[in-house]
């Protein structure tokens, strides 16, 4: 299954660990299994390789994990 184009924006507020947590469960029950087909980002300063959706486009989604605040998604390896 191809996963839609997904574009995260800047939110005004730092959210609390249950919040961060309830995003975790929500993104593994709807994106596990599911391909990358593009990637953008609101904050381009933060991609740290100007072609990392080159390099994730194709791959699948293990599943979603957080380390503290920060939400980690696991993919299939690639190059």
């Amino acid at each position: 299954m191809l996963c839609q184009r997904v574009t995260y924006h800047r939110t005004p507020f730092m959210p609390e660990l249950p919040e961060v947590q309830t995003v975790v469960n929500q993104l593994n029950t709807e994106i596990v299994g599911k391909t990358f087909a593009g990637f953008t980002s609101a904050w381009p300063k933060k991609v740290l390789t100007s072609d990392l959706a080159a390099k994730i486009q194709g791959l699948q989604v293990l599943g979603a994990r957080r380390i503290g605040k920060h939400i980690i998604i696991d993919l299939t390896q690639g190059e």
